[in-house]
């Protein structure tokens, strides 16, 4: 088994066993271009974010983690995503890690 199929099977796990598998629909902002019909992994019990500062500050945000691949683009803050079942939210910050995913930020609009 190549490394790309191995770490999709590892990454399928995780989905089913710890968050919630969703379908996006994701606008970009800048283009109008969107993309429909996207799997991604969704984690609304949001993920805690400290802020830097004199006074140190946390924040908890929702985070929604696609697959480069699947995206097919460089996702941006401003972009809009709807997720089935939990409806409309502007991306605020993005976060690529070393598996080839992004975790999106979002706010709910």
């Amino acid at each position: 088994m190549e490394w790309d199929g191995l770490l999709d099977s590892l990454t399928a796990v995780v989905r089913d066993t710890f968050r919630e598998s969703v379908f996006v629909i994701y606008k970009r902002t800048e283009t109008g271009a969107i993309k429909t019909d996207l799997a991604a992994i969704f984690d609304y019990s949001p993920e805690a974010l400290e802020a830097g500062g004199s006074l140190p500050t946390r924040s908890r945000i929702p985070v929604l983690d696609v697959r480069n691949a699947d995206l097919g683009f460089e996702p941006l803050p401003d972009d809009e995503v709807t997720i089935s079942g939990h409806g409309v939210f502007r991306v605020i910050d993005t976060l690529r890690d070393s598996s080839k995913n992004t975790k999106l930020h979002l706010r709910k609009i």
